[in-house]
């Protein structure tokens, strides 16, 4: 099937029955689909689209990964003059560092100390935790590791 702005859930489409039965559905494509997951339709033109996909904040990882390289040139050109960063190699690579850091300390905050409890209704018990916020599928502290392997990856 594919997700486009006829196949999200609105008003109108809920209301006509032409989404997925969320019933036939196993769980967590349920709860994937009408409830955390959010994409972009389309990133580029033509049949180069890519799909973004992310639950939570997972949205937040390449927004720290960019803001941490924009801080690094702007904080290194200010105190060593202009071209300074693009000329050496080593402010990237704190930025990357910093980004992995920060990734890391965000994945911990809100998957393991802000997520809540789930509680059946019926019975009071506990079942479990909301899903946790992930990008492309990967919870978000693990994107620490992705990028540092982009720190030390080979460039082209």
């Amino acid at each position: 099937m594919r997700f486009d702005s006829a196949t999200r859930p609105t008003p109108e489409n809920e209301a006509s029955g032409d989404l997925i039965n969320p019933d036939k559905c196993e769980k967590s494509l349920r709860i994937s689909y009408f409830h955390e997951a959010n994409w972009t339709e389309s990133i580029g033109t033509g049949d180069r689209k890519m799909l973004v996909v992310w639950r939570g904040f997972g949205w937040l990882v390449p927004v720290v990964v960019i803001a941490a390289l924009i801080l690094s040139q702007l904080s290194v050109d200010a105190v060593y003059g202009d071209g300074f960063y693009t000329a050496n190699t080593w402010p990237k690579q704190m930025a990357f560092i910093v980004a992995a850091i920060s990734i890391a300390l965000l994945g911990i905050f809100v998957n393991h100390k802000k997520r809540q409890i789930l509680f059946d209704e019926e019975t009071g018990e506990a079942v479990g935790k909301a899903p946790a916020h992930s990008l492309f599928f990967i919870p978000i502290e693990y994107w620490a590791i992705v990028v540092l392997a982009l720190l030390f990856s080979p460039l082209p």
